[in-house]
């Protein structure tokens, strides 16, 4: 920012929301430009205030803002004073930021795929964050969802009888692609926990869903992947565009606009395997 404007510094307290109040500054456009990328990077940032801008200066201010808050997983709230000839100009543009901010005001984290992995690992981690985050889980299992869905509550037993952990406010949906749909369009972070076998059955319905969120409004997801493979977002990033490509008829350009909106994030644990038993262990090692 330039010297006779405030500056922005991002204060990392996780107990905290961050509001930015601008409206008694005059800026340049210089300085938009440094608050757009502050807004795409900021986890915490929830407000902004807007000081008056120039009707001359508007549609390009608001482009900026609207790209960046294409990316914002935190901002929930823009406080702008419209000139009255930009407001039925810019009406698809207002409304697809609309729906972002209050995207971001739900905190949705969706899991694909609500099985033993996505409910233990991931839903217990984003029932624990600091973001507050709504979990919304995948599952064929009806007796599974009845019992979550009448506490909103997993609980995980450990080793010890006595030692026992909880995952709150967790909603359980099945996996047709009606509910599965409206699931990638409302969550703000998205994981996929699913083995690499059953990712070769769902690509599509993952690619449809990428597909109209993109067409909703364009806003950036990102996906974390949990599965048995080793590189597995790329796995993951490869499966959906082939899918892609097949459901708009090798339309290449289309499919990377829409996959430059997504970003397949790998997890710390890429490489799950199934437990082999102890006592098939130790027979083996007798035989060496």
């Amino acid at each position: 920012m330039n010297s006779n404007n405030p500056e922005i510094s991002i204060i990392k307290n996780f107990s905290k929301s961050i509001i930015i109040n601008l409206s008694n500054y005059q800026l340049q456009m210089i300085d938009y430009e440094q608050l757009s990328e502050l807004i795409k990077e900021s986890p915490y940032l929830e407000e902004l205030i807007m000081p008056k801008i120039l009707e001359q200066d508007f549609n390009q201010i608001l482009e900026l803002l609207n790209n960046a808050n294409k990316k914002s997983v935190s901002l929930k709230q823009i406080t702008l004073e419209i000139p009255a000839k930009s407001i039925e100009n810019n009406k698809s543009r207002f409304n697809q930021i609309n729906i972002r901010l209050s995207r971001n005001r739900e905190k949705i984290y969706g899991i694909h795929g609500g099985g033993n992995f996505g409910l233990c690992l991931m839903a217990y981690e984003a029932s624990n964050s600091p973001k507050g985050f709504e979990i919304v889980a995948t599952t064929s299992k009806e007796l599974m969802t009845r019992v979550i869905n009448c506490t909103n509550k997993v609980y995980f037993q450990h080793k010890k009888p006595h030692e026992r952990s909880v995952a709150s406010k967790v909603f359980m949906i099945c996996r047709h692609r009606e509910p599965l749909l409206e699931l990638y369009q409302e969550a703000v972070l998205l994981a996929i926990c699913v083995t690499a076998d059953v990712m070769h059955m769902i690509t599509e319905d993952i690619a449809i869903c990428l597909i109209q969120r993109y067409k909703k409004d364009q806003n950036f997801l990102k996906i974390l992947v949990l599965m048995n493979q080793t590189n597995c977002a790329d796995f993951a990033y490869e499966a959906v565009h082939k899918a892609m490509m097949h459901l708009t008829n090798e339309d290449l350009e289309y499919v990377e606009k829409v996959l430059a909106s997504v970003e397949f994030v790998s997890t710390d644990i890429d490489r799950i395997v199934t437990m082999f038993p102890m006592k098939k262990s130790e027979s083996k090692l007798q035989m060496i």
